[in-house]
Order: C-alpha cells, then sequence, then structure tokens
C-alpha cells in the first residue's frame, strides 16, 4: 500500500495538476509488475488512495464530483476498479456530510453487485468501528429501507467491522449481542449469525468455538455444526 501511495508524486509536475489518469496509469502500471499478485493489489490501492487524498483535499487542482464520486472508478479498467471502489467509499461521510441514505444511494449506483458490496464492506468497516450496538442497530435500519442488494451487504459489513474494533479474544460477544437483538427482522438474524460465525471459524480454534457457539441463540446454533 505504501509503495503505491510513494508512485504517486506529491507534488506531481505541474502539467498534471488535475489529470489523475496520467498518474494512475503509471503507478498503476509499476504495481503491475510485483510478482505478488496480492501485494499488487495492495499497491494499486496505494495510488488510488493518494490520488483520492488529493481530489479530497483539492489539492493541486484535484476535484472529486460530488453527485457522482465512483466517476474515478468507472474509468479505470476491470482489474482495479475494486480497489478504486474501496479507497472512495469511506470518504463518502465526509463529502456527503454523514448523510447515511444519500451515502447509500450513491453507492446503489454502482451497477456491478460485487463491487457495490465491495463499497459497502468498506464504507462500514472504515466509518463504523467501535460504534456502540444501537449506533449499529441504527445503520441496519437505515439500509433495510433500500432494496436487497443493499440491504444484504450490510449486516455482514457491520459484523466485520465489529470483529475488527472488537477486543482481541472477545470481539464475538459485542457480535453475538447484535445478531440476538429482537430489533432485526427473522431473515437478517440469521445473516448475522451466518456471517459472526463464519469469520470466527477463521480466527479461533475448536475450543474458542465452544465458547461462542454456546452463547449464541439455540435457534442457530445448528450453525455451528
Amino acid at each position: 500500500h505504501g509503495i503505491g501511495i510513494g508512485l504517486i508524486p506529491d507534488p506531481p509536475q505541474i502539467q498534471f495538476w488535475g489529470k489523475y489518469q496520467p498518474l494512475l496509469d503509471h503507478a498503476l502500471g509499476e504495481c503491475d509488475t510485483i510478482k505478488d499478485k496480492n501485494l499488487g493489489k495492495f499497491c494499486h490501492s496505494g495510488s488510488f488512495h493518494a490520488v483520492i487524498n488529493y481530489m479530497m483535499s483539492r489539492q493541486y487542482n484535484f476535484m472529486i464530483d460530488r453527485n457522482d464520486p465512483f466517476a474515478l472508478c468507472f474509468l479505470q479498467k476491470e482489474q482495479y476498479q475494486k480497489e478504486c471502489f474501496f479507497q472512495i467509499a469511506p470518504q463518502l461521510p465526509g463529502l456527503i456530510h454523514n448523510n447515511l441514505p444519500m451515502i447509500l444511494k450513491l453507492v446503489k449506483k454502482i451497477p456491478d453487485p460485487y463491487f457495490e458490496n465491495t463499497a459497502m464492506l468498506s464504507l462500514t468497516n472504515f466509518t463504523s468501528q467501535g460504534n456502540s450496538i444501537q449506533e449499529y442497530l441504527s445503520f441496519i435500519t437505515t439500509c433495510q429501507n433500500f432494496d436487497s442488494s443493499i440491504s444484504d451487504a450490510c449486516i455482514p459489513a457491520v459484523v466485520m467491522s465489529i470483529f475488527k474494533s472488537g477486543t482481541p479474544e472477545l470481539e464475538y460477544v459485542n457480535a453475538v449481542k447484535l445478531c440476538s437483538s429482537n430489533s432485526l427482522a427473522q431473515k437478517y438474524k440469521l445473516t448475522c449469525f451466518q456471517r459472526l460465525i463464519s469469520i470466527s471459524r477463521t480466527i479461533y480454534d475448536e475450543k474458542k468455538m465452544e465458547k461462542v457457539c454456546g452463547i449464541v441463540e439455540r435457534q442457530y446454533q445448528k450453525l455451528c455444526e
């Protein structure tokens, strides 16, 4: 990621002020020379991070379109778009003054469900870490006012956010509280517990999984089998 940031000059040459594509084309091309493809993606992400920071702060004549903030991503080759959406999504609250319904409408404009889900995951991870259960539930309630593509992506993203910001080895506790809330509709509870158990299995050993499953609502404990 740091290499990708470093590939975007600060400041850029004057002839490139306000012209992000030549900067990105060079940086992304350099990232592509990294043999490890996963590391290459981190590099791509860093390059977008640097350019988007210029756009958000209006440095060097760079600006972001408040009505279409993802426009930059649509102009990129498909193999670079995920990292672009991932970097722009967390900027939306500051851009739209924390107007969540408006933010979700902008995410909804992304036509590809995969990239839409990427933006939702990034938005939730970076803007919701450390929230209270009630704040998470409020976020989910707003999501549920949108169609299934948004609401279905919302629950897994929130659960991931809780795990990322939770106390080490006890991340599951608040996740279980969220999934057990009476404020969640039954279908969302199922999605919530599925995501909770899936994440838990990737980070906890068998003994800890017994504790996790021990406090999961009885009707969902079969997901632990």
